[in-house]
């Protein structure tokens, strides 16, 4: 039994030997394989995976370019002049936009108790006259009106509250009789003969606005408060202001919308409307802390009878359409006299006209012609779009070669750069 034990023994050992090289080969060779896969993870760009679809931004989301037009919207005022029925006097009496005033101080000719003075804008063309407060300001030039007469002018409302109430602003024009225009007593009393004004009392959310007017020292007329909730939306931005006043009747519009519409606000007499003067109010602020400035003032006697001017005497000229500067863009406080023509026209379907552009004499003859030209095709258009026959209208361009007023004061500038239609 015992010569048996040994080689089993050897066997055995043998056999587990082998198993043993077999099993730490298998153990090996997976070892090389996770080293050689890691290697190769390693190495190897990943597998590209499958573009993924965009997901839409919600609806509430705006996009870059959304964003970019409404930024652009929100920066431009929204004017809406469709039912401004306001028509510019015919002759101009007086113009004053302070171009080529003496920068920080009164402008020349002005009378005033106060400290205002020419200034320029950062964001607007031209020149400005800043009022001052507890401060009235007088043009020194008598404005020999009709008792049919316009006035137009801009103003800017530069308000920012601090908790306090604003000045009040007020405007308005003065029969003098017999006192020079320029007399200081209307420094502290703006009540000639007859007298109207215009009370401005602005607040952060609303305006409210007033007409009263004198017969000397007697109120005569007393409007009831109109509020407006326009103004304070345009606050840092040009507001435009017309009146028009027809023998004892007054109406007023501010940016397009008729304010006060009164048949008998103004008293009757002899003495004309020949003084205008500007006024502002007292509060808490600093004149370093807000600011109320105007320009482009005009005042025109009557407004003309276009519907007999055209169809009777055939022909119509007018200083009330206004154009941008250097452009042929129609501002929109244009929009009456336009849409007061086009009915002239619709109503006598058989009249042809030809609309000339006209220029003042600043800057090139050529430029001149070639904007006056544009102004008058802008006109047309305007026409044809409120459904008038475009083979009705033709356009001319006279650039400054048909003056009617000197060119070398800024009101005979005003009276040349027109538009005349005349009867073919």
């Amino acid at each position: 039994m015992k010569r048996y034990i040994l080689p089993v023994v050897v066997l055995v050992c043998f056999s587990t030997q082998t198993s043993n090289a077999q099993f730490l080969n298998k153990l090996k060779k997976k070892a090389e394989a996770a080293v050689n896969k890691a290697i190769d993870e390693q190495t190897v760009p990943p597998k590209k995976q499958p573009k993924q679809a965009e997901q839409p931004a919600p609806a509430n989301t705006p996009s870059a370019e959304q964003k970019t037009t409404e930024a652009a919207a929100q920066s431009t005022p929204l004017q809406s002049y469709e039912k401004y029925d306001f028509i510019p006097g015919q002759n101009l009496i007086y113009t004053d936009s302070f171009k080529g005033e003496s920068i920080g101080e009164l402008p020349a000719g002005w009378n005033s108790n106060g400290n205002g003075a020419v200034t320029k804008l950062n964001n607007f063309e031209g020149n400005w006259m800043r009022l001052d407060q507890n401060g009235v300001y007088l043009p020194g030039k008598a404005l020999a009106s009709t008792d049919n007469f316009t006035l137009e002018f801009d103003v800017i409302f530069d308000l920012k509250s601090n908790g306090y109430g604003f000045p009040e602003f007020f405007f308005g024009m003065i029969a003098a009789g017999k006192k020079p225009v320029a007399d200081n007593s209307f420094l502290n009393d703006q009540v000639g003969s007859r007298s109207f004004k215009i009370e401005v009392s602005n607040g952060t959310d609303r305006s409210n606005i007033r007409i009263g007017s004198y017969n000397g020292y007697s109120s005569y007329f007393r409007s009831p408060v109109k509020s407006n909730d326009d103004i304070p939306k345009k606050f840092g931005k040009i507001v435009h202001v017309s009146l028009q006043a027809q023998k004892e009747r007054l109406r007023l519009w501010i940016e397009g919308d008729k304010i006060i519409d009164a048949p008998k606000a103004l008293p009757a007499g002899t003495d004309i409307f020949n003084q205008l003067f500007f006024q502002l109010g007292s509060s808490n602020y600093t004149n370093q802390q807000i600011g109320i400035y105007v320009s482009n003032i005009k005042v025109a006697q009557g407004a003309a009878d276009m519907r007999n001017k055209l169809v009777n005497e055939g022909r119509f000229s007018t200083s009330g359409i206004l154009f941008d500067v250097n452009a042929a863009t129609i501002k929109p406080e244009s929009n009456g006299i336009l849409t007061e023509l086009a009915a002239v026209l619709k109503d006598n379907p058989s009249i042809n006209i030809n609309i000339i552009g006209h220029t003042d004499s600043d800057g090139n003859a050529a430029a001149n012609q070639k904007l006056s030209l544009a102004r008058a095709e802008s006109v047309k258009n305007t026409l044809v779009n409120a459904g008038i026959d475009a083979a009705r209208l033709k356009v001319a361009g006279k650039g400054a070669s048909q003056p009617l007023a000197s060119n070398t004061t800024e009101t005979g500038k005003a009276q040349n750069r027109r538009v005349e239609f005349i009867k073919l």
